[in-house]
């Protein structure tokens, strides 16, 4: 699946602007993530919410570092840029995206069990076989997502962006489709419910 999307209108605005638009911040071509940053969440993800929770207003930095195969479970990710991010294969469970930005990133293959993305932007992102039973992606963007043979089991997708999604055998069993938009009949006819 090809993601046509593009962010460079993102890229290219003023963090202030970003921030007052309500748009996603995504780092500069070219920035490294903060290595103190992913020391910290690699060290504790207790320590992590900790440090989060006392400092509010900071919007850490760990995009484009690799989680492939790694535990983050319960970690608050919330309102953070994740662009092309791999978490293949990562335990994810319990952990909160909430208005994050994950445009383009990949979570195949990972455990994201009762995990938040509530208004998160998730457009182009690969799901592609995750265990996400009972996550909640309220108002998510899901535009061209990969959900194929995810299990999303119970999931929440109330008032999400559904344009185009592609939900060949995933199991949408008891999932809240309630007030979705851009979701076919055809869409739902490939998926498991």
């Amino acid at each position: 699946m090809i993601c046509p999307h593009s962010d460079s209108h993102i890229a290219s605005a003023p963090l202030a602007a970003v921030l007052r638009t309500g748009a996603h911040y995504q780092a500069q071509e070219g920035t490294m993530a903060n290595e103190e940053h992913i020391e910290m969440i690699r060290s504790s993800v207790e320590d992590w919410n900790a440090w989060r929770a006392g400092n509010p207003t900071m919007i850490p930095d760990i995009e484009g570092e690799s989680f492939v195969y790694e535990d983050l479970s319960g970690a608050n990710l919330a309102g953070m840029s994740f662009h092309h991010q791999v978490f293949s294969g990562a335990t994810l469970d319990g952990t909160v995206f909430d208005g994050a930005y994950l445009g383009h990133a990949d979570l195949s293959d990972s455990a994201l069990n009762k995990a938040s993305f509530k208004e998160a932007d998730l457009s182009c992102a690969n799901l592609f076989g995750t265990d996400a039973r009972g996550t909640d992606f309220t108002k998510a963007i899901l535009k061209e997502v990969s959900l194929k043979e995810a299990s999303l089991k119970g999931a929440v997708f109330a008032g999400a962006d559904l344009t185009r999604v592609y939900l060949v055998d995933a199991d949408l069993t008891d999932a809240n489709l309630e007030a979705v938009t851009g979701l076919t009949r055809e869409q739902l006819s490939q998926a498991l419910t």
